[in-house]
């Protein structure tokens, strides 16, 4: 694959490291070396293709946390025989955290958990302070 004038035999995302396998360069752009995870012997990776790749990553997490909850909502609601409302109140009272979250955006999606409106029934401080903490640690380790 080629990204941004630069062909890549590999992309891997393992423990907060990204591995990036660089096969040559085509490009005449300026270059900067980075070392996150392996790059060979410090093989010239462009600035913009590192940002792009991050920013990939962070939206990958974010689907994937918006599913983790989406199936624990699921699991809760047939457990309890709640009705179908109750999860699509949850998710209407986080909508645009999670918009956010899943296009990678996890720090702005922090500042809207300010928005949110704890109701006691539909939204209570224990779930709202366990979505906060989960992007306060994601946060944390990943920028």
């Amino acid at each position: 694959m080629i990204i941004d004038g630069i062909l890549i035999n590999s992309i891997e995302h393992l423990d907060n490291e990204l591995n990036i396998g660089v096969f040559s360069t085509y490009s005449t752009e300026k270059k900067a070396s980075i070392r996150r995870g392996f790059l060979g012997e410090q093989e010239p990776v462009n600035l913009l293709l590192q940002e792009k790749l991050l920013y990939d990553k962070r939206r990958n997490d974010g689907v994937d946390m918006f599913h983790f909850i989406m199936a624990e909502l699921r699991l809760a609601r047939l457990q309890n025989d709640l009705p179908l409302s109750w999860s699509d109140n949850i998710m209407f009272a986080f909508e645009k955290v999670k918009t956010m979250v899943v296009d990678g955006q996890w720090k702005t999606a922090r500042v809207l958990c300010d928005e949110v409106v704890v109701d006691g029934v539909i939204v209570t401080q224990a779930f709202k302070d366990r979505i906060v903490s989960t992007i306060d640690a994601y946060i944390a380790q990943n920028y």
